[in-house]
C-alpha cells in the first residue's frame, strides 16, 4: 500500500473537486488566498484541503496551472517581431486578468515549472521565425519580465478606498513626483491604455534592437 504524501490526509474522497478548491483561491486572489478563506468559500473545513493540496504552496502551483490552462498561446503567421508584440501583451493581459499573479510570479520558487506546456507551445510558434532558440528564449523572458514587472508596479496605483493610510501616502508622493516628473504622474492617471502607453514602448525598443542585429552575449553557466 502507498503511503499518502507529506502533508496530506487519508480517509474518504471529498465531496468537492480540486477545481472548486482553485476556482476559490482566484476568486479571492492567487497572492491573497489563505487555506482557510478558501475552505470557507468551497463550504468546507479548511483540514478537508489537505486532502487534495499538501499545503498552499501546493495549491498555489495548481492555479498557476489552471491559469495558463485557460488562457493558451495562439499560433499565428505573423513575423517574429508581431508575436514578440503579441508575448508583451499576453503576459500583460494575464496579470490583468488574475490580480496578484505578477507578484506570485515573483516570489513563488521556479514558477516556470507549471508553464513549460505554454513555453513549448510559444516556441513552437517561433519555429522558422528566423530567430535562433537562445535569442528567443532571452527575447521572451526580457519582454515578459518588463510587461509582468510593470503590471506589477502600476499595481501600488490601485488602492481600496478603505485604505485611508495608503491613500495618504499615495497623495503625498504624487504631489512630490508631480515636481519634478508631471508627465509621469499625467500619464499613470489619465491614460486610457496603460499598456500602449507603458508597456508597448518598452517592447518596441527591445524588438528595434533584435531588428539592427543586437544579440544577447550570455555568459554560459
Amino acid at each position: 500500500m502507498t503511503p499518502a504524501g507529506p502533508g496530506r490526509k487519508t480517509g474518504p474522497k471529498p465531496k468537492f473537486s480540486t477545481h472548486d478548491v482553485v476556482d476559490a483561491a482566484l476568486s479571492i486572489g492567487i497572492d491573497r488566498f489563505t487555506m482557510n478563506a478558501v475552505a470557507e468559500r468551497v463550504g468546507v473545513g479548511a483540514p478537508s484541503l489537505y486532502r487534495l493540496f499538501a499545503s498552499r504552496d501546493d495549491l498555489v502551483g495548481a492555479c498557476l496551472k489552471e491559469i495558463l490552462a485557460r488562457n493558451p498561446w495562439q499560433q499565428t503567421d505573423l513575423a517574429w517581431p508581431d508575436k514578440l508584440k503579441r508575448w508583451s501583451r499576453y503576459c500583460w493581459d494575464l496579470c490583468e486578468a488574475y490580480p496578484g499573479l505578477a507578484l506570485t510570479l515573483y516570489t513563488y520558487p521556479f514558477p516556470q515549472v507549471h508553464g513549460m506546456r505554454l513555453l513549448g507551445q510559444v516556441l513552437e510558434d517561433f519555429e522558422d521565425s528566423g530567430l535562433d532558440r537562445d535569442t528567443v528564449l532571452y527575447a521572451l523572458d526580457f519582454i515578459g519580465d518588463t510587461a509582468i514587472t510593470l503590471s506589477l508596479g502600476l499595481q501600488s496605483y490601485r488602492i481600496e478606498p478603505r485604505n485611508e493610510q495608503r491613500n495618504k501616502l499615495l497623495a503625498q508622493n504624487r504631489e512630490l513626483l508631480e515636481q519634478y516628473l508631471p508627465q509621469e504622474v499625467t500619464q499613470i492617471e489619465q491614460s486610457q491604455d496603460l499598456y500602449q502607453h507603458r508597456v508597448a514602448p518598452k517592447t518596441e525598443f527591445i524588438i528595434a534592437a533584435l531588428q539592427a542585429g543586437i544579440r544577447p552575449d550570455v555568459p554560459k553557466p
